[in-house]
Parts: structure tokens; C-alpha cells; sequence
């Protein structure tokens, strides 16, 4: 997810700072300005300009090496006595045992699911009566939001669950691991700060607090999240039945929530109460998005209408478009596409309307987040990282697993049958106005997938044609037949926007420097020596193997990839195993 942050170059002697994602690299992990970006001073440039062996290898390794990294920063990070301390004095009375892997390959040698994913990672606690619970761990990545940002995430996150487990609804329970929830309980823990009870293990390196994990405990929820892929789910995926089970199921888990309305405040995310033990509140929109300040309060709202919403989320695209603040392979176009949606959004009646009653929404509700039984009953619901209370036309719209397939994926706006099924359920339990909200849902569903920060191939034809006709319906008239002859219409509709003119300069800019370090590779300038001699020795080792009739590829050797000798950075870590009866020993 991208957040509009402001960052320093991280190369040593550089004082420059960089906002927004443009500055980071996901492949390597390093965070740079516009001109260290650039090869020599950042290797992947290089990697990319190889044939296709070498660049599949050697970018491979690369992520590869970031996300041990990752693994180890995060787990360098967590005290294991602490968490101890802090689960039992959240349940007094019980004892628990808890351990952390040692590094990043005992996180991957782990039978099972997989126990993390691109933002956060598990590990379990049990209690001496049977209960398991969760460490919910924010993974420790190189750009990652400022700690009282994290923080804000997390209280928000867990003040929806409580929210909705207090409202019979089936979601696990959770519970900070500092403030209310465990403060009284382990004060001389918790009083020393969020993410300050550790020390670093690596000699001479304490780690900053920026860097270290947040994390909060959750209840460990039964079930399996065994429906995987979208639509359709009725043709030979789980089957008729199974998914008639779990979307009447889903059906039943929308009414719930909308039975629970949060009266008069808006559309933003849920805050802890400002008293202790007092209801939530609906504070500011807290999201994965460019839709912030980069500097506190960081997010915006909480907003009257989802017009007001989403005109403050596309103009925040469009400053950072005009910026140069995102990777974008047309940002011209992209500019012209997030213009049009904002003419669209600014002219929707049912997005101009301020409503009195608003509803929790899940902000990532594939269907891998429904923990299921064997016959398709839903257990409870998973990861309520960015949940926000919205209008109950958008809230209860049909959920992305049940609509999303290679026909809506060409731009086919028609409903699926997963849809219809669950229309049909709300109607035969009486609440036709949910089966409207499904009905009706498709400009949400296609406003969401548009407004994108985190696409750099944009625009897509097939996303223009579906959104307008979401939107206008029938007055949207015939669907533009390429992307040029869209392009030509927005470029002359837009003719007096001048920030069009201000994009087309920096990007031919941007164009020479790109063509300038393709001559710097190209002739090897600033190339290590070490990485001469390696490369052309596998070129050499290519040439005989295939001279011998071997496919020519070239594994890495023993001495590593290419991608380890352009790295400056090893990873150590040492990290506290905590054995069942609470003693820790330094591994």
C-alpha cells in the first residue's frame, strides 16, 4: 500500500528527501531521491536492462534477499518475555507459553498456512486452559508509516473488531498491546512507550523506534479460509451448494451489521472512545492511500458525503500525479482518467446525498478473509486493517470475491450469478433495500478499482468504458473503441487545465535522464569491477554450455548471485527463544 510520506535519500551523503512512493524501490528495498534512484547509485536499473535469464534471476534474488530482511528486522524487533507479560496480564489468572522462530528460514521451514503476507505476520500464544491466541505483527518494511501513524492504524483496527464483536458479530476478539487494554496491567511496561520495551540484539545497532514492530493480540479464529479465488464459485470451484451456504451465510453477516448503525458522524474509520470503556468514535478515514497529509495529523475526514470522499481522494491522486510523486508509465493519461472521475463523482446525485446513518465496511473483503467451516457456514471474519464506516449504498454492496472475473475484468458491468444469489437471499429474508444496495453497487465497485496509486500501466480502455457506463448508464453512449481515441477527446475537453502542459515537461525530462543511464549501462559505466568479472564469466559459461547443447541458463554459483555483490548490506540477527516456563536464553 502506498502512503503519501515524506522520506530522506537514503544514501549515505545525501540530504534530499523524496515524497511519496516514487522514492521507494520494492524490488531492492531502498528509499531514494530522483537522481540516486538512478543507476550507478541504485543496482536494479541495471538488472532490468539484462536479457531475460539474468534479469528473472537477479531481480528474483533481490526480493528475495528484502523480504529475509523483512523477516529478520521484524522478529529482531519482538521480545518475547514482553509479549508474555503483556497476554498474561491481559487474561490474569492464566499462564501462557510463546515462542519466536530464529530467523527467517525457521518462519519458512513452518508447516502449514502460511503465517504472514505482504504487511503483517502471526505467531500463536497458548494458554494453560486451551485458549490460543494471535501476535498480530506489523511487518518492519523500509518504507512504512511514521510510529504514531502505525499506531492510529492499529487502534483503529482494533476498535472496529471490539465494535463488532460487542455486536454479536463473528469476529475475533483484540486487544492492544499498549494503552487501555493492557496499561493498568503491566505498567512498567507500558509506560515506558509504544515499540519501547526492546533493546536491539545486534552489538552497537540499537534499533529506532520507527523501525521496530507494532502489534496487537486477536483471538485465534477456527475455521479455513478454503474459497480462494473469485467468481465463479458456482461452476466447479467448491460447488452449488457449498456456495449457496456461504453467500446466504454472507447475506445473514450484512443484515447483522446493518442493524448497527453509527448515527450522524460521518464516513471515516472508527477510533478508541476518548473515555475509557466508552463507545468508538468516527474519527478521520484511515487508509492505505494517498488520500493524507504527510505531515500529522496524516489523515483526512471524517467526510458529510462519499462526494465530498472521494473528490478529496482523487484530487489527492491527481496533486501527486502533477507532482511526479508515483511510478506511472503514462502519467498524462492517468492525469486525463482521475480528471474524468472526478467529473463523474462531482455530478453523482447519490454520492451528493448526506445520510443519517452510516455502516462498517471490510476494505479488503476477498473471499480468503472468511474463515469457512467444511460445509461452507461462515466461522468469522479476518483482517479489519483499514475497515471504515461508510453509506449503507456502498457498505453493503456485494464483496469483491463475489463479482470480480475475467468478464469484469474486460469491463463487463453485468451482475454474476454469486450476486444474484445473494440478492435472492435478502429478498427471501426481507430486507429487499440490501438487495438494492447489490443491485446498485457497481459504481463503487469500479470507482474503487480506478481510483489507482499503485498501478503504474494505467489507463486501461476496458476501466473507462465500465466506470462511465456505471456511472452514466445508457447516456454514456458508445464505449470508446482505443485508448488513443479516448485520449484525443479528454486531452482536447481538458485543453485548458494547465497542469497537463506542467506533466508533459518533467516527463520528457524524466525521458533523457532514462535514456542517459541506458547509455551508462550500455557502455558500463560506474560498474563495480567485481560484477565485470562475475558477469562475463557467466556469459562465458553460457556461450559453452550452449556450445555443449545445454539450454544456456545460468544458475547462480556458488559465490551467489550478482545481485549479492552489488549489495553493501548483510542482515544479522539474534533473536530471544522463550522456552515454556518463561526463562529466555540469547540464541
Amino acid at each position: 500500500m502506498h502512503y503519501l510520506l515524506r522520506n530522506p535519500c537514503d544514501l549515505e551523503g545525501c540530504s534530499k528527501s523524496v515524497l511519496g512512493p516514487i522514492a521507494f524501490c520494492d524490488t531492492c528495498g531502498v528509499i531514494r531521491c530522483a537522481e540516486h534512484m538512478l543507476y550507478p547509485f541504485h543496482a536494479c536499473p541495471w538488472f532490468l536492462k539484462q536479457d531475460k535469464t539474468m534479469r528473472d534471476r537477479e531481480i528474483y534474488g533481490l526480493r528475495r534477499q528484502y523480504e529475509n530482511a523483512i523477516l529478520n528486522r521484524t522478529l529482531q524487533g519482538l521480545d518475547s518475555m514482553v509479549i508474555i507479560q503483556q497476554a498474561q496480564a491481559l487474561r490474569p489468572g492464566h499462564t501462557c507459553t510463546f515462542s519466536l522462530p530464529l530467523d527467517h528460514l525457521a518462519i519458512k521451514r513452518t508447516r502449514g498456512p502460511k503465517n504472514y503476507s505482504g504487511m503483517n505476520i502471526h505467531f500463536p500464544i497458548d494458554f494453560d486452559d486451551g485458549i490460543r491466541w494471535l501476535v498480530r505483527a506489523r511487518l518492519v518494511k523500509v518504507y512504512r508509516p511514521p510510529i504514531d501513524m502505525q499506531k492510529k492504524i492499529m487502534e483503529s483496527e482494533v476498535a472496529t473488531m471490539k465494535f463488532l464483536r460487542m455486536h454479536n458479530i463473528p469476529v475475533p476478539n483484540a486487544w492492544l498491546s499498549h494503552g487501555e487494554d493492557s496499561k493498568s496491567a503491566v505498567t512498567n511496561v507500558n509506560e515506558i512507550g509504544m515499540s519501547l520495551w526492546f533493546t536491539s540484539l545486534i552489538p552497537n545497532q540499537p534499533l529506532l523506534v520507527e523501525q521496530s514492530p507494532n502489534y496487537f493480540f486477536e483471538e485465534f479464529l477456527g475455521g479455513q479460509p478454503w474459497i480462494r479465488s473469485p467468481t465463479p464459485l458456482t461452476n466447479g470451484i467448491v460447488g452449488e451448494k457449498i456456495a449457496r451456504t456461504f453467500i446466504t451465510d454472507l447475506a445473514r453477516l450484512h443484515q447483522s451489521i446493518s442493524c448497527i448503525p453509527l448515527a450522524g458522524n460521518g464516513i471515516g474509520s472508527l477510533m478508541p472512545g476518548v473515555e475509557k470503556r466508552s463507545s468508538p468514535q468516527v474519527g478521520p478515514l484511515i487508509q492505505g492511500s494517498l488520500l493524507m497529509t504527510p505531515d500529522p495529523p496524516y489523515f483526512l475526514g471524517p467526510f458529510k458525503t462519499n462526494k465530498e470522499r472521494y473528490l478529496a481522494k482523487i484530487d489527492a491522486v491527481l496533486n501527486c500525479i502533477h507532482q511526479g510523486c508515483i511510478v506511472l508509465v503514462d502519467p498524462v493519461g492517468c492525469f486525463l482518467a482521475h480528471l474524468e472521475m472526478r467529473d463523474l463523482v462531482e455530478t453523482n446525485e447519490q454520492m451528493s446525498r448526506e445520510e443519517t446513518e452510516f455502516f462498517v465496511k471490510h476494505a479488503d473483503d476477498k473471499n480468503d478473509q472468511y474463515m469457512l467451516a467444511e460445509d461452507g457456514h461462515i466461522v468469522g471474519v479476518l483482517d479489519w486493517e483499514w475497515a471504515y464506516v461508510t453509506t449503507k449504498s456502498e457498505a453493503f454492496c456485494a464483496p469483491t470475491g463475489l463479482y470480480w472475473n475475467q468478464e469484469w475484468a474486460k469491463g463487463n458491468n453485468a451482475l454474476t450469478e454469486e450476486e444474484l444469489i445473494l440478492i435472492g437471499a435478502h429478498e427471501s429474508m426481507g430486507r429487499p433495500d440490501l438487495a438494492d444496495c447489490v443491485r446498485n453497487g457497481r459504481i463503487y465497485q469500479r470507482l474503487m478499482e480506478s481510483i489507482r496509486d499503485d498501478d503504474p500501466f494505467g489507463p486501461h480502455l476496458h476501466r473507462i468504458n465500465a466506470l462511465r457506463e456505471a456511472f452514466l448508464g445508457e447516456q454514456a453512449g458508445k464505449p470508446y473503441n482505443s485508448i488513443d481515441e479516448w485520449r484525443t477527446a479528454k486531452l482536447h475537453e481538458y485543453r485548458d487545465d494547465k497542469r497537463i502542459g506542467e506533466i508533459k515537461t518533467w516527463v520528457k525530462s524524466r525521458r533523457e535522464e532514462s535514456r542517459a543511464e541506458t547509455e551508462r549501462i550500455r557502455v558500463g559505466e560506474g560498474l563495480p569491477p567485481r560484477v565485470v568479472t562475475k558477469y562475463t564469466m557467466l556469459k562465458r559459461q553460457e556461450t559453452e554450455d550452449i556450445g555443449k547443447g545445454k539450454d544456456g541458463s545460468m544458475n547462480a554459483t556458488a559465490d551467489g548471485t550478482l545481485a549479492d555483490l552489488f549489495s553493501e548490506t548483510t542482515h544479522s540477527v539474534t533473536v530471544k527463544e522463550v522456552s515454556i516456563d518463561g526463562a529466555s536464553s540469547e540464541l
